[in-house]
């Protein structure tokens, strides 16, 4: 819970200061792109999550790293985070810095799972329904995962529509148990 309530303030105040400087975007992509580094190279994340690593070491390295590749408002950010000794919430602070970006621009992030590819034309209609139903635009991914036997499973947000095959066998299951 205090995870939550650090990210929602520090990506509050990061989107505030965002639009004020009219740099959403860049900020967003900056942001995405420092978690894709840290995520493909494990001893730079050990790095700058190591909680006995002085911040100033880790300024140092960012810069190098990055030079002037950053909007003011990135480097400031990130270093303040690093002072403060919570550069581990960046990826809880992107997450909810993110859904700020789509609930202010009507947008939702949703994931379709299948168990075989979707059609590009049935890709089209399935967006154009959600986006319908939620009255929303839907920035809509396609998965596809062999563990759901058939069928499909709809994730939008933190709303789960499962339509999936192994889903129902496990619903038939639990009856069966009940008696």
């Amino acid at each position: 819970m205090l995870d939550t309530s650090l990210a929602v303030r520090y990506a509050n105040a990061l989107y505030s200061a965002a639009l004020e400087k009219k740099c959403v975007p860049a900020v967003l992509d900056e942001m995405e792109s420092f978690l894709t580094v840290l995520s493909e190279d494990a001893q730079l994340k050990k790095f700058f999550f190591h909680p006995a690593i002085a911040p100033s070491e880790k300024k140092g390295l960012l810069d190098d790293l990055v030079g002037n590749r950053l909007t003011p408002l990135g480097r400031s950010f990130l270093s303040t985070l690093l002072d403060a000794k919570r550069i581990n919430y960046l990826a809880l602070i992107h997450e909810t810095f993110v859904k700020l970006n789509n609930t202010t621009h009507n947008k939702v992030r949703a994931c379709i799972s299948s168990v075989l590819p979707i059609d590009p034309a049935v890709r089209k209609k399935v967006k154009e329904r959600i986006e319908h139903y939620l009255q929303k635009e839907v920035d809509l991914d396609f998965e596809i995962d062999p563990g759901l036997l058939g069928g499909i499973k709809l994730v939008v947000e933190d709303k789960v529509v499962d339509g999936s095959v192994l889903h129902n066998l496990k619903k038939m299951e639990q009856k069966i148990a009940v008696g």
